[in-house]
């Protein structure tokens, strides 16, 4: 679903590539506060948020990342996602959002590439992404995420 290269290069990174609602243009987050506030040893959801230093590049962003209900988070793609925490108990859920724009139906990939955890907290998190809001193909948000904390 993309290459991470825009992200691997940062301990903490977002890079958005889109066109439309969400976010136009490219832009590359790597200075600001980075969280995530796991509580499972095996997470179903991973929730990051994003709150760039530079106010050029938005005031807060969030990403989740949703195993379909029967399953945990792991490095894989996952095809058929749709918008969390509203997608069907087989699909994976995907949300991207961010100062005050989100989307009321998505649809989209996502593939996780590394996912190390200590515990219950999470060491190492890098993932790419399409979403698609409102399910037009052009209406399109593309990106990735590097975490470590």
């Amino acid at each position: 679903v993309g290459s991470p290269a825009n992200c691997l290069a940062y301990p903490r990174a977002m890079y958005f590539d889109g066109m439309g609602y969400i976010f136009t243009g490219t832009m590359t987050v790597t200075q600001g506060t980075f969280t995530n506030t796991n509580t499972q040893a095996a997470p179903k959801v991973l929730t990051f948020s994003v709150d760039p230093t530079l106010a050029t590049q938005g005031s807060w962003w969030y990403l989740d990342f949703a195993a379909p209900s029967a399953s945990t988070l792991a490095p894989q793609v996952y095809n058929g996602a749709t918008r969390y925490p509203f997608q069907a108990a087989t699909n994976p859920g995907l949300d991207v959002t961010g100062d005050g724009r989100g989307c009321n139906q998505s649809m989209g990939r996502f593939e996780i590439h590394k996912l190390t955890m200590n515990g219950t907290t999470v060491t190492e998190f890098v993932a790419t992404w399409e979403q698609f809001c409102e399910n037009q193909t052009s209406n399109v948000l593309r990106g990735c995420i590097r975490y470590t904390p």
